[in-house]
């Protein structure tokens, strides 16, 4: 995940790295979409920054998303208790991430590569969405997730979730990322 934007105005780095102790600090003071924020805590019941630091101490790997050096996301890979073939990816970003036509094109083809990467530790990924996490769910698509078709609850009884899984043999869908 390390491509470059030009424009006459400014170069943009999208990377990202494994998540150090130090970063804990700068994620907390990211400015999360109010999507993910919604979500965090319609699943887990806990504050979105309670919530990260569940998933970042559950999960066998953890890194952050830069652009130009500074976090605009987070995502990770906590292994499903009892299913040593399965995983749950997940992902929480900063409203900066997709600011931009450019910055999305980045994210989304950087993205693939991750998910393989995940794929090849575990046979399956799977977790669960917001119904109402609309560019999150194009993205997964565009990256070839399968979503269940009858949404449930999980703790608020007002936010609805789909399931969505990918495994090692499925073919990714082609065509643009749709994300934004």
């Amino acid at each position: 995940l390390r491509n470059n934007v030009c424009s006459a105005e400014q170069v943009m780095a999208l990377t990202h790295r494994k998540m150090f102790l130090d970063d804990i600090r700068e994620a907390m003071r990211l400015q999360l979409r109010q999507e993910d924020r919604i979500e965090c805590e319609a699943a887990s019941g806990l504050s979105w920054e309670a919530a990260l630091a569940f998933a970042v101490q559950n999960s066998s790997r953890v890194s952050v998303l830069l652009l130009d050096g500074r976090i605009v996301g987070l995502f990770g890979l906590a292994a499903v208790p009892g299913d040593p073939y399965c995983a749950a990816p997940w992902m929480l970003a900063g409203d900066e991430l997709f600011s931009g036509p450019g910055l999305r094109v980045l994210f989304s083809r950087g993205s693939r590569d991750v998910v393989e990467n995940m794929l090849a530790e575990y046979k399956r990924l799977e977790n669960y969405i917001s119904r109402k996490n609309k560019i999150a769910i194009r993205w997964l698509d565009w990256l070839g997730f399968e979503f269940d078709e009858i949404p449930v609850t999980l703790v608020d009884p007002k936010v609805e979730f789909l399931r969505f899984w990918r495994t090692k043999e499925h073919v990714q869908k082609g065509g643009p990322p749709c994300v934004g």
